[in-house]
């Protein structure tokens, strides 16, 4: 890796950039488990109930943190630690950052490699893997407040919770073909 590759690696830009990111992630976790809490009151689940969720999550969530943390190692090699960090610790897909590192060395004609790697390649690929994901950030952050809304409309005076259920599951069964055709 050259000296200026190795400088945009690591710049501090980048380090900043996956802090405050991580933290936002941070944020949202938070957020949504302050809303789990309130939703499972409104429901009648008591605290002890949700407390034995919330461990129970943490540790299901275990395993597949340490598949992302042993797919981090090909992306440190070639994106560097605060790139790696940051992608795998707010999108979690080893395969979709790969797929954007080959786009961009595609698009210069050489492959996925440390000695290939240049900084224009670099920057090609962060751009790639940050365009790539807006929809995945944006969505929650817009969208997830008022979807109670939506839902009371698609059920609508009388109550049809049928319709809103056979939407969620075809939009479900929809994001499912449209990942298993993109593998």
């Amino acid at each position: 890796m050259s000296n200026e590759l190795s400088q945009l690696v690591n710049s501090p830009v980048l380090w900043t950039i996956t802090i405050a990111a991580l933290g936002g992630v941070m944020c949202f976790s938070g957020i949504y488990l302050v809303k789990s809490i309130r939703a499972g009151k409104e429901m009648g689940i008591s605290m002890d109930e949700m407390k034995v969720a919330v461990k129970t999550s943490c540790v299901t969530s275990i395993g597949p943190s340490i598949v992302i943390m042993l797919n981090m190692i090909s992306l440190l090699m070639i994106a560097g630690a605060p790139t790696a960090l940051l992608r795998l610790g707010v999108i979690g897909s080893i395969d979709y950052e790969m797929l954007c590192a080959g786009l961009a060395t595609d698009a210069y004609g050489t492959t996925v490699s440390v000695g290939n790697m240049t900084p224009h390649i670099f920057q090609t690929m962060l751009f790639v893997m940050a365009v790539g994901c807006i929809g995945w950030l944006v969505t929650p952050s817009v969208f997830c407040n008022s979807f109670d809304k939506v839902l009371s409309r698609l059920n609508g005076k009388g109550n049809n919770v049928k319709k809103a259920t056979l939407i969620s599951t075809a939009a479900l069964l929809g994001c499912y073909e449209i990942g298993r055709a993109h593998v």
